[in-house]
């Protein structure tokens, strides 16, 4: 997926409450019903939403996971304990601390 030219419009043509209200690009990056990957079924896309520059960066798609979250949406199923390494643990249980969830 290209970032289309000018990125969601033209501020030299356009009012900028028309970019924003009408752009296709920022009105993809604002529905996370089209987010893809782990960001699209995770319980937090919501609140974070990744980073969607990360996702264009690695995989040429905006709207593509965050490919440095190590998260694992419970919609993904949880690993057995035998698979979470000692980093992952610390990581998730960091995060829950952070948004209020432990």
């Amino acid at each position: 997926m290209r970032i289309p030219a000018g990125f969601g419009g033209d501020l030299r043509k356009q009012k900028f409450a028309d970019i924003w209200e009408n752009s296709l690009v920022f009105n993809e990056l604002r529905d996370t019903k089209n987010l893809q990957g782990k960001c699209g079924c995770c319980e937090f896309k919501n609140v974070c939403m990744g980073c969607r520059a990360r996702a264009y960066a690695a995989t040429g798609n905006y709207l593509n996971e965050e490919p440095f979250c190590v998260h694992q949406p419970k919609a993904l199923g949880l690993k057995n304990e035998k698979e979470i390494t000692p980093a992952e643990s610390r990581v998730d249980r960091r995060a829950g601390r952070n948004r209020g969830l432990e």
